[in-house]
């Protein structure tokens, strides 16, 4: 079947801010043939699927459900090994607004503790793309001069089912060896190392297009990200 490993992926919750002592946080996570609540334990959420929505729900509801749910994030794709902190109390739609961090902030080159999944090399996929692709993964070019001051430097963050790494722009505006999930960031140029932390402005995840040209055209596409179009 396509389900999760029955190990799963373990993600923490930062929201101290966010908790009063009236609630249990869960996490509700899902895949393509399953889903189930999971309860919290010290911050700690295990055994997630590939998607999943925090939820601040009622201490005193008999059973994890829907109408006990006071808060909630948004669909986030889990990170395994990641920190999600909460960081208001609404995103602009209602829902807990935050975000995703990880150690090591820059991700080692073999399997890193931000990958998301075990079970495929992070070459094996560029076989079956355009024929220019081989196993140094694939290259895109970012249009971003109305977005770019010259106090950043542009990074792809970029990811397989096991590997994930940071790839700083090359010649002419273009980033090579990625795999196939980006995320385009603009990131303090004064920065040692890119990590999210110096991240300024980034893109929502994104399917790389070997080849294809990214072009950001505002700098919100509505929840805070950068918009733009292959």
């Amino acid at each position: 079947t396509t389900a999760a490993p029955v190990t799963g992926k373990t993600a923490t919750l930062s929201a101290k801010d966010y908790t009063t002592g009236e609630e249990d946080w869960y996490a509700y996570t899902w895949n393509d043939s399953a889903n189930k609540w999971v309860k919290l334990s010290n911050n700690v959420a295990t055994g997630l699927y590939d998607n999943v929505i925090f939820a601040r729900v009622d201490k005193s509801a008999s059973t994890v459900n829907w109408d006990a749910v006071w808060n909630q994030t948004g669909d986030l794709k889990t990170v395994d090994g990641g920190t999600f902190t909460v960081t208001d109390w609404n995103d602009g739609n209602g829902k807990l607004a935050g975000s995703w961090s990880a150690a090591p902030t820059v991700a080692p080159t073999t399997v890193a503790p931000t990958t998301e999944a075990t079970t495929a090399a992070p070459t094996t996929e560029a076989t079956t793309v355009a024929p220019t692709t081989t196993v140094t993964g694939r290259t895109v070019t970012l249009s971003a001069k109305d977005f770019t001051t010259g106090e950043e430097d542009w990074y792809a963050y970029t990811w397989t089912d096991n590997d994930s790494k940071w790839v700083k722009i090359g010649s002419s505006n273009k980033f090579t060896g990625l795999y196939e999930n980006v995320i385009f960031a603009r990131v303090d140029k004064s920065a040692s190392t890119a990590n999210w932390n110096a991240v300024w402005n980034q893109t929502g995840d994104l399917k790389t297009v070997n080849n294809g040209t990214y072009t950001i055209t505002s700098w919100n596409d509505g929840n805070g990200k950068l918009a733009g179009n292959w």
